[in-house]
């Protein structure tokens, strides 16, 4: 293997004497700088989608927005209180979808969303099985001068803004759900796609002026997929924008900690702080989480594609809103279909996939509207 980079010289960011944790949400905005902002504890993440809503949403949407989320609430409770897999896509996707409503006039990328579609539909290809010959037509927004939610929501949450139909592959968008991917990789004979990260350091330059990050990875956990560096950044679509540095020893184990720093920093002015949310939004639509409900609140992984796929590769709650609508569209249109997928290879994955995964979409969203990070922590 080729020597690597000498990394860039500088030191992770302090803020009032303590070392900046990574998050989606670490600062605030005053009136006149950025301030660092703490994790809010909540086991009701509803009431802080409502405090986003009123904090955030232009007001003559508001009411739409609340009357959005108030069914988004119901449709969610009344999944969680059901044991029948076969209703409970419906549910859930008919609560994302409110969720979503919601979220894009809370961002303003509408004004209003009356007799808004979809945006997205469900097709087999020749070979007809379900599942494994499924794919999602996404539509552009408006159309005919009807706004389409699926494209609205995708660029409320990463900015993108889809202009042309594509096809999503719904055996390409199962992997790329942390909940349920090892038993999608028994049942694909496959190995694992997802990296977990040790750490990520938001590094600064006081003297340059500059910030960057750097990934932290174990070798072993490389070793362990059978993973080249470079697959790592080129799977991860990291290769343009990282590269590998020269790693450190691990004081807790007999293997060295991988680095990959960023290539081009951002300069900032008077203060660090005011640059950091600019610095995590570039890599934020690469980056996969978990919420947890003990330390740590988060952890973080790459999502490791095939060259074939990396195309349809979506950010993290797109995945999860698609494929959720996916399984709805048949449980209501075709629940025998449904039944067969439960009773597949797949089912597996797709159980873990219903339990698990609503309960961490909201929080996540939850902390998209609140502007902060929002976790769970056990009351004692």
């Amino acid at each position: 293997m080729p020597p690597v980079a000498t990394p860039r010289a500088g030191k992770p960011v302090q803020i009032k004497g303590r070392q900046l944790r990574f998050s989606y949400w670490p600062m605030y905005r005053t009136k006149r700088r950025y301030g660092l902002q703490p994790q809010v504890y909540a086991t009701n993440p509803w009431a802080l989608i409502r405090s986003g809503v009123l904090a955030f949403c232009p007001a003559a949407s508001r009411p739409e927005a609340l009357a959005y989320l108030s069914q988004a609430k119901f449709f969610f409770d009344a999944a969680g209180g059901i044991d029948e897999w076969a209703a409970k896509p419906l549910l859930l996707y008919y609560s994302f979808m409110n969720l979503a409503k919601a979220y894009i006039l809370t961002r303003n990328i509408r004004s209003t969303l009356d007799r808004a579609r979809h945006g997205v539909s469900e097709q087999l290809r020749v070979g007809k099985r379900e599942l494994l010959d499924a794919y999602l037509e996404v539509y552009p927004s408006p159309v005919s001068g009807r706004p389409n939610v699926f494209a609205d929501f995708w660029q409320a949450i990463s900015g993108h803004l889809l202009t042309n139909r594509i096809d999503l592959d719904v055996p390409y968008l199962l992997p790329q759900v942390v909940a349920g991917h090892r038993l999608w990789c028994e049942a694909n004979e496959a190995t694992e796609r997802f990296v977990s990260l040790n750490d990520i350091a938001v590094m600064q330059n006081p003297t340059a002026k500059e910030l960057w990050l750097v990934l932290h990875i174990n070798a072993g956990t490389l070793s362990l997929h059978g993973m080249s560096h470079k697959q790592l950044l080129d799977g991860s679509l990291l290769q343009t924008d990282y590269r590998e540095v020269e790693s450190l020893p691990n004081s807790t184990a007999n293997e060295a900690t991988l680095r990959f720093e960023q290539r081009a920093p951002i300069t900032y002015g008077h203060r660090p702080s005011d640059k950091i949310p600019a610095l995590v939004a570039k890599l934020r639509d690469r980056l996969w989480a978990v919420a947890n409900f003990t330390r740590p609140f988060r952890e973080y992984y790459l999502y490791v594609a095939p060259a074939a796929e990396r195309s349809q590769v979506l950010p993290q709650l797109m995945s999860v809103y698609a494929i959720t609508f996916y399984l709805g569209s048949i449980a209501r249109y075709r629940p025998q279909h449904f039944d067969g997928v439960i009773g597949s290879v797949f089912g597996g994955q797709l159980q873990e996939f219903l339990s698990s995964q609503p309960t961490q979409f909201l929080y996540f969203l939850a902390s998209d509207f609140a502007k902060r990070e929002i976790v769970r922590a056990a009351l004692v």
